[in-house]
């Protein structure tokens, strides 16, 4: 772990991504908040921000969707209206991005049905 920096390069990826849920949270109204800690995060799926009301069944669709695109989430909380994302210590710059492309499309695809 010292030889190859991980701690390091996991605050460094957790920032990375955090920065671009922070993105997609100002394009996709569901998501209520993004938080977390290097790169364990959690991204708050909610019916209104104002509210804060939580949406089980958005979150339930988004899940199995995101499964189908190759991105394994898991959920959490009360409601079970929290995606947690957890990806492994050596996680490169370019799967961040990669990840954040299909959560995207996910947001999008998902909001439409």
């Amino acid at each position: 772990m010292e030889q190859e920096r991980l701690a390091d390069k996991a605050a460094e990826r957790g920032a990375q991504f955090f920065e671009g849920l922070q993105r997609l949270a100002a394009r996709h109204p569901v998501i209520g908040d993004v938080r977390g800690i290097g790169l364990m995060i959690g991204i708050e799926l909610v019916r209104s921000r104002e509210t804060r009301e939580p949406d089980a069944e958005f979150t339930k669709r988004i899940h199995k969707d995101l499964r189908e695109r190759g991105v394994l989430v898991s959920t959490t909380g009360v409601e079970g209206c929290i995606l947690r994302i957890t990806p492994p210590l050596v996680l490169t710059g370019d799967e961040v991005d990669h990840a954040l492309r299909i959560l995207d499309e996910s947001f999008a695809s998902v909001a439409q049905q």
